[in-house]
């Protein structure tokens, strides 16, 4: 029997390009659901730092409305995607039956396991603004200037390239990801494994990895319906 979850993703604006972006958080969540037989009923996507609360989280807040309602857990890739706050962590519980995984620990946390992990997470985040503002002191004395706003001519120049980038990396790898599949490999591990023996690279120039391929995948299921679309404009 398959369990349904309500999953849960957060990010900041200076994470949204790093180890906590928005798709790094779906594909762990994602592993995690497929080990443990679990089906997401729902997603919530938000943009928020994670030292506020629910009155300037309403996606968060949402998301915890529903899962009570409907009586699912809740999950999140990391515990710091709920939190990095010690005194939120005890509203985030209203009965002892509610649940919440936590992705990347492998775990279902409770109202006692949860401050104490995020106490971890609140220490952490102080620690790393703690490592940023003494960074940027001493960049200030060696005569680094910080700032300054991009040209909206800019910020297209690089999203243009961006897209062209995401664009030849799906074209190299998608046919030798659908060769595999068609040789019998089903998971995103098994046609990383084949991808790898036929000696593919990742952009980066390592071993092609999982997430590498959900990307791919990922980006092929978004353009099914567009290029149906384009096929039956042709027959026209």
């Amino acid at each position: 029997m398959t369990n349904k979850v309500v999953a849960y993703l957060r990010s900041s604006t200076s994470e949204s390009k790093q180890t906590y972006s928005l798709e790094r958080q779906k594909f762990i969540i994602n592993q995690f659901c497929e080990q443990n037989n679990l089906e997401i009923e729902d997603w919530f996507e938000e943009y928020a730092s994670g030292k506020y609360g629910f009155d300037r989280r309403p996606i968060l807040k949402s998301a915890v409305l529903k899962a009570r309602e409907k009586k699912m857990p809740i999950i999140v890739s990391s515990i710091s995607r709920l939190s990095r706050n010690v005194s939120f962590g005890s509203s985030l519980f209203e009965s002892k039956e509610e649940k919440i995984y936590v992705a990347d620990l492998r775990m279902e946390v409770n109202r006692f396991t949860i401050n104490i992990l995020l106490a971890v997470a609140q220490n952490e985040s102080e620690m790393i603004s703690k490592r940023v503002s003494q960074g940027m002191a001493l960049a200030k004395e060696r005569g680094v200037k910080f700032g300054g706003i991009q040209s909206e001519e800019g910020l297209k120049r690089a999203q243009n390239k961006r897209r062209q980038q995401g664009l030849m990396t799906y074209e190299k790898y998608i046919k030798p990801i659908e060769d595999a599949q068609e040789l019998g490999c089903t998971t995103n591990s098994e046609i990383a494994e084949r991808l790898n023996n036929w000696g593919l690279k990742s952009p980066q120039g390592k071993k092609v990895s999982p997430m590498l391929i959900w990307r791919i995948l990922n980006r092929k299921q978004k353009h099914k319906p567009r290029e149906k679309n384009i096929n039956q404009e042709k027959k026209i």
